[in-house]
């Protein structure tokens, strides 16, 4: 063997043929690993299919930026394009859903519920929100009436207007009135003095009103008697010299008798004194008589007539054409008598009643055809059944309009 041989020998393995390698052979045959590994017909058109590496745009698909991804992460599911609508009607859009409320389109119905007895105002400083305010509030915020301009009635006003009257007439009717002083130093409550009223529904209201004038240190009450029923009026304590207004509320007494007026008053240190005293009516109307003189009147048993009481005063309230008048309210006590006359006389004008009952008879007489400035009336009585004294316990003259 040549030494050619030799080392040909020497390069072939023990059981070696001679192997040809096939042109083409099985996948199946392959072993695959990590590194090493078939791709199928439907991976091939899958990769194939995929975008490009660039980023997407609005005209061509591509890999999502992160600029994108964080807006897609900012939208809610389900999220839609929508468009916020105009208003119409009592709300209005005036642009990027800003809504505005129209004029007139705020009814009462509309506004918060307010407390009774409030109104929409302000009277906190400065510029702010409406507030609820009460009257009071509201009152605070309206000036007082002047001469010169309009507002709310000032509480001294006020009296001025209530002492005027509500009947009809800015006169009220004075029925009592005194300027005699009457002391007392008494502890408890002392009479001072007595008179009497005739009530008259028709002609004044049912509250009088008291104006005393008193000094010292003390209290006054006034009251009124029917006979069966008594009203009274207190001042509160006082000190000085001064001046109280009381009421006397008379609509429980019985109507068109004579009431007993009594005037009292108590010290709480020395001397109290009522210097002064009126009371006056109300009048119902413009035609209530006023009163121009009073008094207690004298006594008779005679069958003759007797002057029981006079009066003089001003014919203020003559008729136009010169014609007018006077009542007289008589309260007459017959005593044991059955019967009587009672007369007033002015001037040449006379009218005499017969009266058959004690208590107060209302008598009408003319003025004279020619009146004077100055007048005067008598009232005179005569018994005329029976026997004994009649008296005239009070009388009252009005003027008729």
């Amino acid at each position: 063997m040549s030494a050619t041989d030799k080392i040909k020998l020497d390069g072939i393995d023990i059981d070696a043929n001679k192997y040809v390698h096939p042109s083409d052979h099985p996948a199946t045959m392959i072993t695959e690993d990590a590194d090493h590994r078939f791709v199928t017909d439907d991976e091939k058109t899958a990769w194939n299919a995929k975008a490009e590496t660039d980023v997407a745009t609005l005209t061509e698909d591509g890999l999502m930026s992160y600029a994108d991804k964080v807006k897609m992460d900012g939208i809610e599911a389900e999220a839609n394009k929508y468009a916020h609508p105009d208003h119409s009607g009592d709300v209005t859009s005036t642009g990027d859903g800003v809504t505005v409320i129209g004029d007139n389109k705020v009814s009462n119905a509309k506004l918060a519920d307010m407390a009774t007895q409030t109104v929409k105002g302000r009277v906190s400083a400065g510029a702010g929100d409406p507030e609820d305010l009460t009257v009071i509030q509201l009152a605070g915020m309206i000036p007082v009436a002047t001469q010169a301009g309009k507002g709310l009635m000032s509480a001294e006003d006020k009296t001025k207007l209530d002492a005027l009257g509500s009947g009809g007439s800015s006169v009220m009717l004075t029925l009592v009135h005194t300027t005699i002083p009457s002391s007392t130093t008494a502890t408890a409550y002392e009479v001072l003095a007595t008179g009497q009223i005739v009530g008259r529904s028709d002609w004044y209201m049912p509250e009088l009103s008291v104006l005393l004038r008193r000094s010292g240190s003390g209290q006054v009450r006034l009251s009124l008697s029917d006979g069966t029923t008594t009203i009274t009026a207190e001042t509160s304590v006082f000190a000085g010299v001064g001046t109280n207004k009381l009421t006397l509320d008379t609509s429980t007494l019985i109507d068109g008798v004579a009431w007993d007026l009594t005037v009292e008053a108590l010290s709480t240190t020395g001397t109290v004194t009522v210097d002064r005293l009126k009371i006056m009516a109300d009048p119902v109307n413009e035609f209530a008589p006023p009163l121009v003189g009073s008094g207690t009147g004298n006594s008779t048993n005679s069958t003759s007539w007797a002057e029981l009481g006079t009066s003089t005063f001003l014919p203020t309230w003559l008729d136009v054409d010169g014609r007018g008048g006077v009542i007289l309210l008589a309260d007459v006590d017959l005593g044991t008598a059955t019967g009587a006359d009672i007369r007033i006389t002015i001037g040449t004008e006379s009218v005499t009643q017969a009266v058959a009952f004690s208590g107060v008879v209302e008598i009408h007489c003319p003025f004279p055809s020619v009146p004077s400035a100055i007048m005067s009336a008598k009232i005179e009585g005569k018994v005329t059944g029976g026997s004994g004294t009649i008296a005239l316990s009070h009388w009252q003259l009005h003027i008729e309009k």
